[in-house]
């Protein structure tokens, strides 16, 4: 298991990022916290974006470390799921509801499992706080996705229509799955693949 050191925070004056990394030893990680980007000053370590802007810039950085085992890839291949079964019913004006039905579990089982792994390991809040945001935002937009296809269906959307709803919904989860792609599924996958692998399970069993 990783032993996290205490996070360092850039904005504080005095603060030192040569310092912080150089703290840094085998199986060693900790929480960067900056106003801009480092993606040039941590070139040599493992570094997983947190939280990407405007604002404040996160990172978990660790010790160089080698690929990880992707044990976390049924989650990743639901994201594609979603994805497609989205697609599908926007372009046919078919049934969502095994879009609906999907989206729903995956994130009941993300917040079940996935959160709370990420905040015990990484004892950081913001991001799991974001992404809860993003989910509050998806499960309000669900509703609106059924009275939708039913419009197309009719004929009676635009390609201005679909574009809007794409806009307003849909880029909504393609910007939380980037995120959780770049950031939460390999930092489990690489800090604690024992637990991430039984997180896993739970996917495959909701499937």
């Amino acid at each position: 298991m990783v032993e996290l050191l205490p996070p360092l925070d850039l904005r504080a004056p005095g603060a030192g990022l040569l310092e912080g990394l150089s703290e840094l030893q085998d199986h060693q990680a900790r929480v960067l916290k900056s106003r801009h980007p480092l993606r040039v000053e941590l070139e040599g370590f493992t570094a997983w974006p947190l939280v990407n802007g405007p604002s404040a810039y996160y990172y978990l950085v660790h010790t160089p470390l080698p690929l990880a085992e992707p044990v976390l890839e049924v989650v990743r291949e639901q994201h594609r799921q979603i994805v497609a079964l989205y697609r599908e019913a926007m372009a046919l004006g078919s049934d969502g509801a095994a879009f609906e039905q999907l989206l729903s579990r995956h994130m009941d089982t993300e917040e079940r499992t996935l959160y709370p792994l990420y905040q015990q390991i990484v004892q950081e809040e913001r991001l799991i706080r974001e992404l809860g945001y993003e989910h509050l935002g998806l499960r309000r937009g669900l509703p609106e996705f059924g009275p939708f296809l039913r419009k197309i269906a009719a004929g009676e959307t635009s390609k201005r229509d679909k574009d809007g709803f794409d806009i307003r919904f849909f880029h909504l989860f393609e910007h939380h799955m980037e995120r959780e792609e770049e950031s939460l599924l390999p930092v489990l996958e690489h800090l604690c693949p024992g637990e991430a692998a039984q997180a896993a399970r739970q996917f495959t069993s909701a499937s």
